[in-house]
């Protein structure tokens, strides 16, 4: 019983180890975070216009259609 107790324990503190060794480590400086999700947020503003340009677009179109299937 001693055995397993001690092995057990040995290896939570090899998985705990890493957990404790990255949470040490320097975060990020919070201005170049900053920055860097701004940059992401106007590339992905800039790609959700265009897309949902696009899909307006469609939706006229197959409304037009819709509509002569309406009428015939």
């Amino acid at each position: 019983m001693r055995r397993t107790t001690t092995s057990a324990l040995a290896g939570l503190i090899a998985l705990a180890c890493p957990a404790l060794l990255a949470a040490q480590a320097a975060p990020a400086a919070p201005d170049s975070l900053l920055k860097a999700t701004a940059d992401a947020s106007a590339a992905n503003t800039v790609a959700i216009n265009f897309v949902w340009t696009l899909v307006a677009g469609f939706l006229v179109m197959f409304m037009q259609a819709g509509f002569a299937m309406v009428e015939t």
